[in-house]
């Protein structure tokens, strides 16, 4: 892993824990069924998109695999802690945001798939090689 790529990795490993436990807290002390589906919503799309980015940082490892992992983070914190803060008594209206973490995962996947797609040159690809 590259050094660029490390502090990402953390954050990563960081936003896997919260969303196991947002995911802990749905199942022993969500209030209501409804509180228990958002908050297990959130924390599996936080800790399915903090795999996603230490997935993109480990098969791209370029600035696209950064900026994927990037999106990946941002978009599910921006996902779960928005429903999470309904959860524990935000005003609803917080529930605008979700959708922008939504997007911003789905950005995270099209970055990823561009990284995988876009046209590397002979020298970076014979570095890769040799």
């Amino acid at each position: 892993m590259t050094l660029a790529a490390r502090p990402w990795a953390a954050f990563a490993a960081f936003c896997g824990g919260l969303g196991l436990m947002l995911c802990a807290f749905a199942s022993h002390g969500a209030e209501t069924p409804e509180y228990a589906l958002w908050l297990r919503l959130g924390g599996f799309g936080l800790v399915l998109h903090a795999l996603a980015a230490l997935l993109a940082l480990g098969l791209s490892p370029d600035r696209w695999g950064r900026i994927s992992a990037a999106l990946f983070l941002f978009g599910g914190l921006v996902f779960a802690l928005s429903l999470a803060a309904m959860t524990f008594g935000a005003p609803r209206w917080m529930g605008i945001v979700t959708p922008g973490g939504g997007l911003a995962m789905v950005f995270g996947w099209l970055a990823l798939a561009w990284a995988f797609m876009r046209p590397v040159n002979a020298d970076a690809a014979e570095k890769q090689d040799g």
